[in-house]
């Protein structure tokens, strides 16, 4: 990443504070389940925060069964528990205890979950060394990385010039980096935008229409060089929001 921000800035997505039970189970490193009942601290659409005692590393799936607000949830709206694989994010220990930051996946686990529940799953800037690591020499000839969706693209891209604005916020609501640049094509479900930053495939920023006609959550699933030796970002929209208004129709 770019310089990081000093301020903790509200996240775009704000958190509900709600002190509630939550079912959590695991794989631990030896194979073998672990379940606890934790305590929710904050939620969004997104993810959560819980307090747990049990072992849990950042990139190891969960699954949750939570009574997260029905607005908040991408299914199961008549339950009285969400059910819903999560990854962790992030891990602050206390002295008694864990308070563990997820990002939810969905209805089902990661692709290879089934073969390897203990496995963890990273994005490529968790794999980025910590500052005044020595540098690895990645060869200028290499592609760059990109995700697998599980399918072809379903939405109409419509080339357009967008004034947005990329914002890049930790679990905790600090915002790490932001860039004011444009999209140069638009669909329902994702976009293609300039970058001078660092910004990495994998990641989880949120993008905002400057007129502020949308604003969601976006994954990084590609990016390249392309004219002028500009670097694109390949995004792919999360939320149910779509932005319509942005499309040239509109």
């Amino acid at each position: 990443m770019t310089e990081l921000g000093q301020s903790a800035a509200a996240r775009r997505e704000e958190r509900l504070a709600l002190l509630m039970p939550v079912k959590v189970r695991t794989h631990a490193p030896n194979g073998d389940v672990c379940e606890e009942e934790g305590l929710m601290q904050d939620v969004c659409s997104g993810g959560m925060s819980f307090r747990a005692r049990m072992p849990l590393r950042k990139g190891q799936v969960v699954h949750l069964s939570a009574p997260v607000p029905r607005t908040m949830r991408e299914y199961g709206k008549d339950s009285v528990a969400y059910q819903v694989y999560a990854i962790v994010r992030n891990i602050l220990v206390d002295d008694d205890s864990c308070r563990v930051g997820v990002m939810f996946f969905g209805r089902e686990p990661p692709r290879g979950y089934e073969r390897n529940p203990r496995a963890r799953f990273l994005l490529p800037k968790d794999l980025e060394p910590e500052p005044g690591a020595p540098e690895r020499k990645i060869p200028s000839t290499s592609p760059a990385p990109s995700i697998d969706l599980g399918g072809k693209r379903t939405h109409e891209r419509y080339d357009t010039i967008v004034e947005v604005e990329l914002l890049y916020v930790d679990e905790w609501g600090t915002l790490l980096d932001r860039e004011r640049t444009v999209a140069e094509n638009v669909s329902l479900g994702g976009a293609r935008v300039l970058t001078t930053h660092r910004f990495a495939v994998g990641s989880v920023i949120q993008l905002r229409d400057v007129s502020g006609s949308f604003e969601g959550r976006a994954l990084i699933v590609g990016s390249h060089v392309g004219p002028k030796q500009v670097r694109r970002l390949n995004l792919k929209f999360l939320d149910r929001r779509r932005p319509v208004h942005l499309l040239p129709q509109h």
